[in-house]
């Protein structure tokens, strides 16, 4: 995921992520409560445990996300929207599914206002937790590769290690291990790619991306064994129900905050950006793990697991399949992987422009953010953290990296319409 891309939209990722998710688990549990009070479902549950499924429910799966749009290379706003949402779309369903879960423990009986004020503070405590280890894991990774270069075996594992770390301390101490990891990606990938060689660079790179189709194949393997493997409980009405509420309102909190965000926000989410938001809720493993993670004294656990699974499918099957087609069809801005040198320097360009301009009329928005921990990052984080780097006030490794791309792209380029036979 690129980094600058998600931080100059993290402020409508966040809302997706957070306010969307909670909208969605909120509304469709009272829309299915108010259904149950008509039509009286197979089984019966309480309040707390149909909130419980819907918190559960409302996980849009990252793995599915990426399955789809890493193969359609659409453009790097639209993808980070995605993806984003997605991914922190999770760890903000598990802290509703792990507040959920103490309520039920508790009894619905024994629930107090204060209680649910707590939960929400502890959602904050949970998030904030999580982004702060894992960048403190991504510092000591960062701070050891600077000093082992010697040893470029080692670099690799300690990169893996600090990673599988950040996730077992965030489980330890019940903070968000998805955000944990999250953020460690994000700080390792500016820093430790600058302390090893190109190499193992790119050993790192195919081995993760080795692990995470192995582990794609496995996830939908087991979802698909599961549907005859394990016990089922089929509740036709509650399963249609289920997915017209997560439909309409998937639509319902895309569509609200995407105008909200048009009126403050640029670039503006299109038409065609809002039906692809829309279209890209897709369901996988996670929310079907926290079904399966429901206690067995719950009587309605097994519809709901089952309903779940047949959420998943309707979502990855009739939703993320014609992807590809759809984009095609709605003529969606693809992102172009071959980079262009000037291209970039007026990017970067563009970027301290808009800063200054901020600067002029006194306002300070993303753009001056963005440039004063590019100083703070340079002067104080790179030298610490980055082998034989100097302090310094300007960073010029991003015109020197844009530059490098770029020389590499295009002899990738040359070599593609040069006949070897001649060459040789």
């Amino acid at each position: 995921m690129p980094n600058r891309a998600l931080f100059e939209n993290v402020w409508p990722i966040a809302s997706f992520a957070l306010l969307g998710t909670c909208f969605n688990a909120v509304a469709i549990g009272f829309s299915l409560i108010g259904i149950a009070q008509i039509m009286p479902f197979s089984v019966q549950f309480t309040t707390i445990q149909l909130f419980l499924f819907s918190s559960l429910i409302s996980a849009c799966d990252p793995v599915a996300v990426i399955a789809f749009f890493e193969e359609i290379h659409v453009n790097a706003f639209l993808y980070v929207s995605v993806m984003g949402e997605a991914l922190f779309n999770d760890s903000v369903v598990v802290m509703l599914y792990q507040m959920f879960s103490k309520f039920l423990a508790m009894g619905e009986e024994n629930l107090l206002p204060v209680h649910y004020a707590q939960g929400v503070l502890s959602l904050l405590f949970i998030a904030c937790g999580g982004a702060l280890l894992g960048a403190i894991c991504g510092f000591v990774a960062a701070f050891i590769t600077k000093h082992s270069h010697r040893a470029d075996t080692a670099n690799p594992t300690t990169v893996f290690l600090f990673a599988y770390i950040s996730f077992l301390l965030a489980e330890l101490f019940g903070i968000s291990s998805i955000i944990s990891t999250t953020v460690y990606g994000m700080v390792t990938k500016q820093y430790v790619k600058e302390n090893t060689e190109w190499q193992t660079s790119m050993s790192i790179s195919y081995f993760v991306r080795v692990v995470s189709q192995a582990s794609n194949a496995v996830t939908y393997l087991f979802l698909g064994l599961v549907l005859i493997s394990i016990p089922s409980h089929y509740d036709v009405w509650f399963i249609i129900w289920t997915l017209v509420f997560c439909t309409i309102f998937r639509i319902i909190a895309v569509i609200v905050q995407c105008l909200y965000f048009n009126r403050f926000h640029y670039p503006r989410y299109t038409v065609i950006d809002q039906f692809i938001l829309c279209f890209g809720g897709l369901r996988g493993a996670i929310a079907y793990g926290l079904a399966l993670d429901i206690p067995d004294s719950v009587e309605a656990k097994p519809m709901f697991a089952t309903t779940c699974l047949m959420v998943i499918y309707f979502t990855v099957f009739i939703q993320g399949v014609p992807m590809p087609y759809i984009v095609q069809w709605l003529k969606i801005k693809r992102e172009h992987h071959d980079s262009n040198l000037m291209a970039g320097f007026h990017n970067i360009c563009n970027n301290y422009t808009r800063s200054a301009i901020e600067a002029i009329i006194g306002q300070k928005c993303m753009h001056s953010c963005c440039q004063k921990y590019e100083r703070i990052n340079a002067k104080y984080m790179r030298p610490a953290l980055i082998r034989d780097k100097k302090r310094q006030e300007f960073d010029a490794s991003r015109i020197v990296r844009n530059y490098s791309k770029a020389a590499v792209s295009n002899a990738i380029a040359e070599m593609k319409f040069t006949d070897l036979n001649k060459v040789i």
